[in-house]
């Protein structure tokens, strides 16, 4: 219902900022009006507030005693090479869907995969919320 209503929205948007309602004679693709607006989907916008989020208690911005201990560091010994370099955070393997998808295991899913293009601990909160941006609307 609330994607509907954002759906609506930007279509709204595009007319007052294009002069061209996106709706008649020709039906846009909901992601095009979206990108042309400058908006993202409501799931992606989900994930990223997860992330950033769980990126803030890793780097001590915020304090949640019950996620820090959730949050489980893969460490490489000496002799794993690249290739076979695990990742950063372990994700609790899931046997149901429920833990498949839990908002805590979501999160640590996508940190793992902006920490293989982004250093987690270096970064600045703006560009990790960039990159996550980009990975998570793929």
């Amino acid at each position: 219902m609330v994607e509907r209503i954002q759906n609506k929205f930007t279509r709204f948007l595009y007319l007052k900022i294009y002069k061209v309602y996106p709706g008649y004679p020709l039906l846009y693709p909901t992601l095009f009006v979206l990108g042309m607006v400058g908006y993202f989907k409501l799931e992606t916008r989900r994930e990223v507030a997860l992330a950033v989020y769980l990126f803030k208690v890793l780097r001590g911005k915020l304090f949640n005693s019950t996620i820090l201990m959730e949050l489980r560091m893969c460490v490489p010994d000496g002799y794993v090479s690249r290739r076979r370099r695990p990742q950063l955070l372990a994700v609790p393997s899931a046997r149901t869907n429920l833990l498949q998808r839990a908002p805590l295991t979501r999160a640590l899913r996508t940190l793992n995969t902006v920490a293989s293009r982004v250093d987690l601990f270096a970064c600045s909160l703006n560009e990790f919320t960039r990159a996550t941006y980009i990975i998570s609307s793929m």
